[in-house]
């Protein structure tokens, strides 16, 4: 049999085989995806985070953390521009675009407004004493740019901060021999928007040393009378 019999069949083979290679390579590319001016378990990373995860699409995801920023690395499909329009809005609205490529996206996290606090009050659209009582505050400290309220209980002061439904809540850990501080150990408090029975847990690493937090939502929408006054109260939760 001739060469020209076997040169269609041929060509055919190797022209599969040639796209096949081009596929693969298409579906290896490298992202990388920075977020500066964070913190660890800022809302919105952990979000964009769990969206990744959620994405067949997304492969071998790995993430660090160093001076405000966070780094995400992996492999998709397509390019990086293409992942960012594919990411739904309310997971990228919380971030400013500052540069994208086909390899690499670079993110900076938007920052709440300030609120003024040298009068001791805060604005209750912003979470404030509908959540929790933070209109009668000890002392204000920033984090990151954003303003957090501080409350004194017998010298160990818990700073809070709520936006969007969700209570952060941050205090200073010192250690047992010299008091030196060991950083800040920052976890969710409250979730106004879940409903009745919900729970949530978290494990903060200070310096390799794990804390455990559990919080469960035990009631909504009640009132409490005191004296002759019928109180309403937004919610009831326990937490440890």
């Amino acid at each position: 049999m001739s060469w020209t019999n076997f040169k269609k069949p041929v060509l055919l083979i190797f022209s599969l085989i040639l796209l096949t290679i081009i596929g693969i390579a298409q579906s290896a590319n490298s992202v990388t995806i920075t977020v500066s001016s964070t913190e660890y378990d800022n809302p919105s990373l952990t979000g964009l985070k769990e969206y990744l995860k959620s994405n067949s699409k997304v492969k071998g995801l790995k993430s660090t953390f160093n001076n405000s920023v966070a780094t995400m690395s992996f492999t998709y499909y397509a390019t990086a521009d293409e992942l960012w329009d594919e990411i739904p809005t309310d997971k990228k609205q919380t971030f400013k675009l500052t540069s994208i490529d086909s390899k690499t996206i670079k993110l900076q996290v938007i920052k709440s407004s300030p609120v003024a606090a040298t009068d001791g009050k805060t604005n209750s659209k912003n979470c404030g004493c509908d959540y929790f009582p933070l209109c009668k505050f000890d002392k204000s400290r920033s984090f990151m740019g954003e303003v957090w309220k501080g409350l004194d209980n017998n010298g160990k002061v818990t700073y809070y901060h709520c936006a969007n439904g969700i209570l952060k809540a941050k205090y200073e850990l010192f250690d047992n021999f010299e008091g030196n501080s060991l950083g800040f150990a920052t976890f969710t408090a409250l979730k106004y928007n879940e409903p009745k029975g919900a729970s949530w847990k978290e494990t903060v690493d200070i310096n390799g040393a794990k804390y455990y937090y559990e919080h469960v939502i035990i009631h909504k929408d009640i009132s409490i009378t005191v004296g002759d006054k019928n109180i309403k109260t937004l919610l009831k939760y326990a937490g440890c």
